[in-house]
């Protein structure tokens, strides 16, 4: 079972049966998936979201709930394999109705401290889209440098990353 972590406006939590419907609005939504491949049916969308809630224990991964308004599920945050077969990556999606608002900064950033101080990785890799601007501003915002381009999934990607800062 992942740790429930908490910053100032969000709660985040494994994802459990409630946050079905809004796991797969998560990866049905046009603007949400416009970097990530576009939207995904929707009987792929639900097995999707069946799949990550049965093996949120036994993976690193969060639903983002608003504490004032904690039962709906406005994000998921995940640190899993990645295609290097070498890194972790730490990746979101995050419901158009929070950006903009510096709260897929807060809870990010909320993630990553407790990957470094509780899970101990010491490097986490993160891709996006060259295109996809927001989404870079926030990883260099957390402290991420970008370390290479490369072509995958038809699109021009970013590899950015960051280690863990020594301590003391």
């Amino acid at each position: 079972m992942v740790a429930a972590l908490s910053s100032q406006r969000c709660l985040l939590c494994s994802p459990q049966e409630r946050d079905l419907a809004q796991l797969v609005a998560l990866r049905t939504d046009p603007h949400v998936r416009r970097y990530l491949g576009g939207p995904v049916p929707m009987e792929q969308s639900e097995a999707r979201a069946t799949l990550v809630i049965s093996e949120s224990g036994s993976h690193a991964v969060w639903a983002v709930h608003l504490k004032a308004a904690a039962p709906d599920c406005i994000g998921l945050i995940h640190i899993g394999p990645h295609h290097d077969e070498r890194d972790h990556e730490l990746s979101y999606e995050f419901s158009p109705t929070v950006w903009g608002k510096g709260i897929a900064m807060e809870a990010v950033q909320t993630v990553l401290t407790h990957a470094f101080d509780s899970l101990g990785h010491t490097r986490l890799v993160s891709e996006t889209q060259a295109a996809n601007l927001a989404s870079r501003r926030l990883l260099e915002r957390l402290g991420m440098k970008p370390e290479k381009t490369l072509e995958r999934f038809g699109a021009e990607q970013v590899i950015y990353a960051i280690h863990r800062q020594p301590t003391g």
